[in-house]
């Protein structure tokens, strides 16, 4: 177990009684660096409860799950499942453009420092936008129809951002 805990390159100067490293989250590139830094240790707890555990055939399921896990753990509120949901494409979203588009940046621009930086950027700052627009469904629209209606007045843009 504490192989495990000793793995997470977050948790190296982690002291074990601040929960929130806030200047890492508002700062943060991406949502899994948001992710590992606020409530660090129910961040940790469900990595070792659900993500480690998922068997390696099924690795597909391991975010899924630790997600599903964590909003249950949050509460029986329609609206945060929608933000887990939601956070949980934006993850993916990200993940998947880090593995594709990056690299053909890098390659089509010869490496350009500036240009990558500004790439990062924009995307961080779209990022936070999409994340935080999502999270109005966590944190006050806790009912379904509140929810909706919200999403319908911002005529569904985080969701079709968290899905692009």
């Amino acid at each position: 177990m504490q192989e495990l805990l000793k793995e997470n390159k977050n948790e190296d100067n982690w002291d074990l009684i601040s929960n929130n490293n806030i200047f890492k989250v508002e700062f943060a590139q991406n949502t899994q660096q948001m992710i590992n830094n606020w409530n660090m240790g129910t961040a940790r707890w469900l990595r070792l409860i659900v993500f480690e555990r998922v068997p390696k055939n099924f690795k597909f399921l391991a975010v899924p799950g630790t997600f599903l896990l964590s909003a249950v753990w949050h509460g029986f509120w329609p609206g945060q499942y929608v933000f887990f949901v939601l956070t949980n494409f934006t993850l993916m979203a990200y993940k998947n453009l880090n593995k594709s588009i990056i690299p053909w940046l890098e390659y089509k621009t010869n490496n350009n420092k500036k240009i990558i930086d500004l790439v990062y950027f924009w995307g961080s700052l779209l990022q936070h936008i999409v994340f935080n627009l999502n999270g109005v469904s966590f944190t006050i629209l806790q009912t379904w129809d509140r929810t909706v209606f919200y999403y319908r007045a911002c005529y569904f843009i985080p969701q079709i951002l968290s899905l692009m």
